[in-house]
């Protein structure tokens, strides 16, 4: 009966261990970063580093040097991965890799160029082309991936040039349509008053910060701020360090923005939520997100007239003329003014969003 009885608690006190030793890894790498300026690397450690700098900045017949070394680590402080930013050869910042701390081995770097921004993942480096251009160990898988911006600059400081001088503030102007017309609409709210949205110019001493922008204001259609009275700055900050926002000086990463945004729901909102990143955006995939009734993230890449921007979605507007056109509009707050009457035209410049769902 002894042994039996110790069994049991054996057997308890493993998945305990397991439940516990779950939820620090997924905090680690999830929520918890921290810098380790304590911790020396050695020669050999640099070494090895610069010489696959080199050689993955030579697969890309670009060339990338390395700039700061820096470790970081858990949220025990115990150390997971070296990032080491890199410099062009003009002395400009362009891009970073990421080291394993204990294999060294590759697990993610950036190469920026121009308006580009090379991210390789996992396994296989290919160009745009489909050929294999670079492969390790791990195996990369090549991925173009645009950063956000919060205002019209791209990545290396140079003036985006945009198509459109003024916002769309009512689809049928947007371009001349065949009549008849037949039009259909829907939102996330029947009406948004009563509600102080945000613009990046609320927090004037950002820079790059449209992505955290977009999430406050997500963060007040949804309830759930952190502080209670405009501008919410607490909420923006809280949503600017989880989404890791200019952690490399050029704004937030798509995917930072999934992980930032679903923490801060994890922890402040007041039900839970699933959040799908989406990419090859569709109509239905706008008209599936505001069917939710939740507003939903907008990360767009060279649009006419935001350029690299981050807005939040709340409704859609369709026409269809007699010609056969069939135009969809997203309906957005868009950071730059608090006007609900702001509207993108649905083509390639909206590279993804995040629906967020009712779980």
């Amino acid at each position: 009966m002894k042994t039996k009885s110790f069994i049991i608690l054996f057997l308890f006190l493993i998945i305990l261990f397991s439940c516990c030793f779950s939820n620090i890894v997924f905090a680690d790498t999830i929520v918890c970063e921290s810098l380790l300026d304590n911790i020396v690397l050695s020669d050999e450690v640099i070494a090895i580093c610069d010489s696959n700098i080199e050689l993955i900045s030579n697969s890309f017949d670009i060339q990338r040097y390395p700039c700061d070394y820096t470790v970081l680590g858990d949220c025990l402080e115990k150390p997971t991965a070296i990032l080491v930013t890199l410099n062009d050869e003009n002395q400009t910042p362009s891009g970073y890799m990421i080291f394993d701390y204990n294999s060294l081995s590759i697990k993610e770097f950036d190469f920026s160029y121009g308006e580009t921004i090379i991210t390789v993942l996992s396994d296989i480096a290919k160009d745009g082309n489909g050929k294999v251009i670079y492969q390790n160990q791990l195996a990369i898988e090549f991925e173009q991936k645009t950063m956000m911006l919060s205002n019209n600059y791209v990545n290396n400081g140079q003036l985006r040039y945009t198509s459109q001088t003024n916002p769309i503030t009512s689809p049928m102007d947007y371009k001349s349509y065949t009549l008849p017309v037949t039009t259909s609409s829907s939102h996330i709210k029947s009406r948004f008053t009563g509600f102080q949205f945000v613009t990046t110019s609320d927090f004037s001493g950002y820079d790059n910060h449209c992505a955290p922008t977009a999430g406050t204001n997500i963060a007040i259609l949804l309830k759930c701020t952190k502080d209670n009275t405009a501008p919410y700055l607490s909420t923006f900050e809280e949503l600017y360090r989880l989404m890791h926002t200019n952690f490399l000086k050029y704004g937030t990463l798509f995917t930072d923005v999934r992980i930032g945004l679903t923490n801060y729901l994890r922890k402040y909102g007041k039900r839970k939520y699933n959040l799908d990143l989406m990419t090859s955006i569709t109509k239905e995939k706008i008209k599936g997100a505001v069917e939710t009734r939740n507003p939903f993230h907008v990360s767009l890449s060279n649009n006419g007239y935001y350029g690299d921007h981050a807005v939040v979605g709340i409704g859609w507007y369709q026409i269809v003329d007699s010609a056969g056109v069939n135009d969809l509009f997203i309906r957005v707050l868009d950071g730059w003014s608090t006007s609900t009457y702001r509207y993108v035209y649905l083509d390639d410049s909206v590279a993804r969003i995040i629906k967020i769902k009712n779980a």
